[in-house]
């Protein structure tokens, strides 16, 4: 395996993936990575290519025969031998390119293929009859891209690739622990706040060359001075990204379906009272929505009929829920006065981030100890299937359960998630033992979950017992 340059942060599963493919030596050639923009795909793709001498190309959005010229200039820099490489057509071009990358046994990678694809609908053809009548010692090839769903969809059934990829690779944005070490954020409640306002991506750290804040307090100027200063990359990020979103052809039917979500609305009923639609309306702005990997669903884990929706990118939330209600009065007011209304919006954003983050915890981190055992499914659910997920005294924001073969379901752990300053105390641990009784449950664990802390008599009755945990930032972040 050849040495994961410094540049390159974290991404360790991912280059492993990539450094395998470029050193295939047999068929199927082909690998695929995909991804939204700035999450460093091209970093990735160009470095473990460029190390194994192989050919990098990025295509513009331009015409195909002006994507042919940029790709004869990268094969005469590559080739090196003084001499100026034209190409006649690109069945003439990928003859060519395959050849010399067999010879030197070196991967060949084309960047952005979504612009090949759109200006030229043979590309992936002519690729699958040329990767079909290689030679047994062919070189593998990388396509990659931000068109989400043009990647994802040239291996799917009745496409000319399809069957012939060996990686299918998507580059996410970084988890949220990953996020506080990429930024070299020490404090807990400053890096849940920032993941809670950026997400993950991790071109966003150039976008602010003074670092993120360092102490809680420092967090309203930081908001003024990137999210609401109209001249920075950041303010208008959040629709940039809906924007790119290459599925999104009916806007109308779409973003306000997106914008509910983002400003807390999760379930069909809370998104069609937001919208002035009907439940069975929404249907396919969800679904495509679900497409283009801007939002999430989640079942709840106790009524299998229920699905909880959310933004996948908090960038999204950010635009939605702070800087465009606020759009007009920046154009010529203070970020800094008008932060200090958004403050209440600001906390139940981090609230919001605060839930998703204890539940993935308990999903991918918490050990057996915590959850009482393996767990198949972690979500929110709501203890009486006759009320709402969202109806006051009968939401749970943890419930993580396991799914045996049976059909059985074994709920192993109940979980209060809260945003607050103030310490939590015996009364939210007597809600939770009412919610756990209401479910029949008993042997089912707890967890209190608290950005606020917990006060000495909560601490002292989780020493005595031994179905109670508590987690906070600190404990989430480090361990």
């Amino acid at each position: 395996m050849i040495e994961k340059p410094a540049v390159v942060f974290d991404r360790e599963r991912e280059w492993a993936a990539l450094d395998r493919h470029c050193s295939r030596t047999h068929s199927p050639w082909l690998g695929i990575v995909s991804g939204r923009r700035r999450q460093g795909k091209t970093l990735l793709v160009e470095a473990v290519t460029r190390a194994k001498g192989g050919l990098y190309f990025c295509a513009a959005d331009q015409a195909p025969l002006q994507n042919l010229a940029d790709l004869g200039a990268a094969v005469t820099e590559w080739v090196g031998d003084g001499l100026p490489v034209t190409f006649s057509s690109w069945d003439h071009a990928l003859a060519v390119v395959l050849e010399q990358a067999t010879r030197r046994h070196a991967p060949v990678a084309f960047d952005e293929v979504g612009y090949l694809i759109h200006r030229f609908s043979a590309f992936p053809s002519l690729l699958q009859r040329h990767l079909d009548s290689r030679p047994a010692n062919g070189a593998p090839v990388l396509l990659c891209g931000s068109a989400v769903s043009v990647l994802a969809n040239l291996s799917g059934a009745g496409q000319p690739l399809r069957g012939r990829a060996a990686l299918e690779l998507v580059i996410h944005p970084f988890d949220a622990a990953t996020t506080a070490a990429f930024w070299g954020i020490t404090d807990p409640p400053v890096a849940l706040a920032l993941w809670a306002l950026l997400g993950g991506t991790p071109a966003y750290r150039r976008w602010c060359p003074a670092g993120p804040p360092r102490r809680s307090r420092e967090l309203p100027a930081w908001i003024a001075d990137h999210l609401l200063d109209v001249t920075s990359p950041l303010h208008r990020e959040g629709r940039t990204v809906e924007l790119e979103a290459d599925d999104l052809t009916d806007r109308s039917a779409h973003l306000p379906v997106l914008s509910a979500i983002a400003r807390g609305a999760s379930t069909r009923t809370s998104i069609a009272a937001a919208t002035g639609r009907s439940v069975s309306s929404l249907a396919p702005a969800l679904d495509t929505l679900r497409a283009t990997g801007l939002v999430g669903a989640t079942f709840d884990p106790l009524h299998d009929r229920r699905v909880r929706y959310d933004v996948t990118d908090q960038i999204l939330r950010s635009w939605h829920e702070l800087i465009e209600p606020v759009e007009r009065r920046l154009v010529h007011g203070d970020p800094l006065r008008i932060v200090e209304d958004l403050l209440p919006r600001v906390n139940r954003q981090i609230a919001t981030a605060w839930e998703q983050l204890v539940r993935e915890w308990v999903d991918r981190t918490a050990p057996a100890a915590v959850t009482g055992g393996a767990v198949t499914a972690v979500g929110a659910s709501a203890a009486d299937s006759r009320q709402a997920m969202d109806s006051a005294g009968n939401q749970i924001d943890v419930v993580a359960v396991d799914r045996q073969p049976s059909g059985r379901r074994i709920v192993r752990l109940l979980g209060e998630a809260k945003h607050r300053t103030r310490p939590t105390g015996l009364s939210e641990l007597q809600r939770l033992e009412l919610l756990r009784e209401r479910l029949g449950t008993p042997q089912t664990r707890l967890l209190l979950a608290s950005t606020g802390g917990f006060n000495a008599d909560l601490e002292r009755v989780a020493r005595q017992r031994g179905d109670i945990e508590l987690l906070d930032p600190t404990r989430l972040y480090n361990g």
